[in-house]
């Protein structure tokens, strides 16, 4: 019997918005998961910035934008843990949650060039295999650094796992700043999550 995959998307989902619905879709597609668990960070060590939503209604919203997709799971490990949200952590309990998978780390092509100070990334990547999306034509030089790094093994299994997303020109902070100029952002969330954010006046300020 053939270990089934796991993909954990990880992010600030703040808010979540139909690229990450689409591309957790397209990640489907790609790798047949059992599952793909969308978790949202607490603080994220290597970005200085602070969610701008809480954890509370950044879960909520991810909630309602995964129903209705059999595969899709929520998880609040993460926001429960004490920050920051080093990966290795997060990795580390799911591998004890599924013994038996095997476990993807999703994430954009933009996080190669920081990927080599990752907190233990050595560790991480024996337990877990990354999946990174990308719009093609990709610049594969942009692995030159990892093989140097890290290895050929482990850029030529990145290299593997890239998985082409569909051009959405959508951001988290795009759709802030949009909210915060009075410019309507309907076409770019969930319609259950579009209505929350009304609903609680969320990033007005």
């Amino acid at each position: 019997m053939s270990r089934q995959n796991i993909i954990l998307f990880g992010g600030s989902f703040d808010p979540i918005h139909l690229a990450h619905v689409n591309i957790a879709l397209q990640c489907v597609k790609e790798k047949a998961p059992a599952k793909v668990i969308f978790i949202p960070a607490n603080r994220s060590p290597l970005k200085s910035h602070k969610t701008l939503a809480d954890s509370h209604h950044r879960s909520k919203m991810i909630k309602l934008a995964i129903a209705g997709y059999d595969s899709f799971e929520f998880s609040d490990y993460e926001l429960n843990r004490v920050p920051p949200s080093y990966s290795i952590y997060t990795v580390r309990h799911f591998k004890n949650m599924y013994q038996e998978a095997n476990l993807f780390w999703l994430a954009g092509v933009d996080v190669l060039e920081d990927l080599p100070k990752w907190y233990r990334i050595r560790e991480l990547l024996e337990m877990c295999n990354f999946i990174l999306t990308a719009r093609l034509p990709f610049d594969f030089s942009a692995l030159e650094n990892i093989a140097n790094v890290l290895g050929n093994d482990v850029a030529d299994s990145i290299k593997n796992n890239i998985i082409e997303i569909d051009p959405m020109d959508i951001s988290s902070s795009s759709i802030r700043n949009k909210i915060v100029s009075g410019v309507d952002v309907s076409e770019y969330l969930n319609e259950d999550v579009h209505q929350y954010i009304k609903a609680y006046n969320l990033y007005k300020s």
